[in-house]
């Protein structure tokens, strides 16, 4: 049987949640799969659910307490980015322990992903990260991850077919630029930019 996933804040309680929304890692990759063949989202990289870290940079899928998280792991330099639809990672210090220890205590660099919308939407999210990582892959420029309404709604619609709990709105959809080495955030682009160049240990 296929773990299901699909919760978006440990804080909720179970019937706060449409489990006929859930997905599993299964789908979720099935999906990647599916959009990658489109022009803009073929990559070198591989998609898949992570059993070990390897040797050759590459998109792993990770359940972990019901979510969905995804590293795009740097083999040469020895981390991954991570980002996950509710951003749990980054706000959560008991999961984030709880995920290093689980992943081998690897380095790993928190992006930020505020485009979720629905509490439980994580397996869409997953996708949208992975093809939104691939995209940014290319240029190496990991400083925010933003895909278009379109491509949003498209994937939410194949894979979250019924009604669901809005998350809380109030950081969604608002553009910044975080630095993903000091996780300080700018209000534009410029800004970073000027930030990394005085301080070469926030360069990308």
């Amino acid at each position: 049987m296929t773990a299901l996933l699909g919760a978006s804040s440990p804080a909720l309680e179970h019937e706060d949640y449409n489990k006929d929304n859930w997905t599993s890692l299964d789908e979720v990759e099935h999906q990647i799969r599916t959009f990658r063949t489109c022009r803009g989202f073929q990559s070198p990289l591989v998609v898949e659910c992570w059993t070990k870290f390897g040797q050759d940079d590459a998109i792993y899928l990770f359940d972990f307490q019901l979510h969905c998280y995804v590293l795009l792991w740097i083999a040469k330099e020895q981390f991954a980015y991570i980002a996950d639809g509710a951003n749990l990672f980054k706000t959560n210090k008991e999961l984030r322990d709880g995920i290093k220890w689980a992943l081998g205590k690897p380095k790993l660099i928190p992006l930020s992903f505020d485009q979720q919308t629905a509490v439980d939407h994580c397996g869409s999210s997953a996708v949208l990260v992975a093809l939104t990582m691939m995209n940014l892959y290319k240029t190496k420029d990991f400083t925010q991850l933003i895909v278009s309404p379109r491509l949003r709604a498209m994937v939410t619609s194949r894979m979250h077919k019924f009604p669901s709990q809005k998350l809380d709105s109030r950081s969604r959809f608002k553009i910044k630029h975080t630095c993903s080495r000091c996780n300080k955030n700018f209000r534009t682009r410029l800004q970073l930019v000027t930030q990394q160049r005085k301080s070469p240990g926030c360069a990308v």
